[in-house]
Formats: C-alpha cells, sequence, structure tokens
C-alpha cells in the first residue's frame, strides 16, 4: 500500500521554469496562450502521474497537492487547444468536484504571476 502524496507537495511537468518560458516562447512568436488553475477534488489514491496522463506533454504546468485534491496551474498552447475537452478530462478524475479558472495571454497580462493571479481568482462554477 504506498502512502498518499504529501499535502503541499508540488510535481512539475518539466524545469521548475518551464511555465515561465513557455510564456516568453508565445510572447516572441507573437502566439496567445492560456494559463489555467485548476482545483481537483480527488480521492487520496490519486497520484500525481494520473493527472499528467491526462495532459499534452507540451503543456507546463504545476501540479500541488491539497488537503482534498490537487491544484494544477500553467501555461498551455492557444493553437487548437480547446478548453472543455481539457477540463472534461481532468473533471473524470475528481469525483468530489472540479473548479477552473482561466486567463489568456497577452489579453488579460503579460506576466506569469499576473495570469496566475487572474486564473486563480476567477469566479468559481
Amino acid at each position: 500500500m504506498s502512502a498518499s502524496p504529501r499535502v503541499g507537495a508540488t510535481w512539475l511537468m518539466g524545469p521548475a521554469d518551464e511555465r515561465e518560458r513557455h510564456l516568453m516562447r508565445c510572447r516572441r512568436r507573437g502566439e496567445r496562450a492560456w494559463v489555467v488553475v485548476a482545483r481537483l477534488g480527488t480521492p487520496a489514491a490519486l497520484r500525481p502521474e494520473q493527472i499528467l496522463a491526462r495532459l499534452r506533454l507540451t503543456d507546463s504546468l504545476s501540479i500541488r497537492r491539497l488537503r482534498d485534491g490537487y491544484e494544477i496551474a500553467g501555461t498551455l498552447d492557444a493553437v487548437n487547444f480547446d478548453r472543455e475537452a481539457f477540463e472534461r478530462r481532468l473533471r473524470g478524475l475528481a469525483p468530489r468536484g472540479a473548479d477552473f479558472g482561466w486567463a489568456r495571454f497577452p489579453d488579460d497580462g503579460a506576466t506569469l504571476d499576473v495570469l496566475l493571479e487572474k486564473a486563480g481568482s476567477v469566479e468559481r462554477r
């Protein structure tokens, strides 16, 4: 029997600063990007690897363990991106519910901190 991930522990797809680098690449190419903050109410037995398996390899995300689930925050290319499909894939892992907040680069801000703050403060459904 494996132990649950520690509350507050964080897992990353790629290097720690990849979310910021992803945004810089979009800025340089003149492309739009989405920044997401999602909170998933998941069973304690769910592993971060199971969440990562539902995401694109090109996404730049962090996953942080919360007391009652996970928080996902990151940068995603806007080209050929389907927000509804992204939410649907993650909702399938969250029997206790899922909330998503979104911000769009550059419309909602120019820095990762501003975009994450905006996405994290979006009214929850």
